[in-house]
């Protein structure tokens, strides 16, 4: 599904970053958001809601920013676009290809602190790709969600990944991600990762 959007653009320095076969298991969080950003652009470019050039300009300052160890929690679309109603022209068109469920009440869910803090290199992954961990209160299922709805596929197979193996995992977690409404997302980002915003 998502592995067929490849970004053909790739790096502006480095050239085509596509990764031959799509597997994004082992590598660190800020190269996840890339992986993620690549696909991301490229359905933005098709659907006619970035212009080329300035989606390249953006995608090398991006990558800048991913790679800097005090970036703040950040979602693509809100680096993308500045005001609310293009950045969620631009999930509505991404989900269309995603079909993820939208939790509007998302924002009432408490983060999960404990997993935070036990899986620190999960958290690290979800601040560089925007991405909050929502509910892990059954050892059977992790749900996930975010802004923009392309990170489900990407982000879950690197979590299953990780957690694989890890003591307290021996079963295999039904993993979920669920889209969250723009007009919520900088709050939930304040509660799950306050340290990032001052709070």
């Amino acid at each position: 599904m998502v592995n067929s959007l490849r970004l053909k653009i790739g790096d502006p320095e480095k050239g085509d970053a596509s990764r031959a076969n799509g597997s994004v298991a082992s590598v660190d969080p800020g190269s996840l958001a890339w992986e993620i950003a690549q696909p991301t652009v490229t359905q933005l470019l098709a659907e006619g809601l970035l212009d080329r050039d300035e989606a390249l300009k953006l995608l090398k300052s991006y990558r800048e920013l991913i790679g800097r160890p005090s970036a703040a929690a950040e979602c693509l679309l809100t680096y993308l676009f500045s005001d609310e109603e293009s950045i969620c022209r631009a999930a509505q068109a991404l989900n269309k290809s995603a079909h993820l469920q939208t939790w509007e009440f998302a924002h009432r869910i408490a983060p999960p602190e404990a997993f935070y803090r036990s899986n620190a290199e999960v958290c690290k992954a979800c601040r560089c790709c925007g991405v909050v961990v929502l509910d892990v209160s059954t050892p059977a299922t992790i749900t996930t969600g975010s802004l923009n709805p392309l990170v489900g596929e990407f982000f879950l197979s690197w979590l299953e990944a990780k957690l694989k193996g890890q003591a307290g995992e021996a079963k295999r977690r039904f993993l979920f991600h669920v889209a969250i409404p723009p007009r919520h997302w900088n709050s939930i980002l304040r509660t799950h990762f306050p340290k990032n915003y001052g709070v």
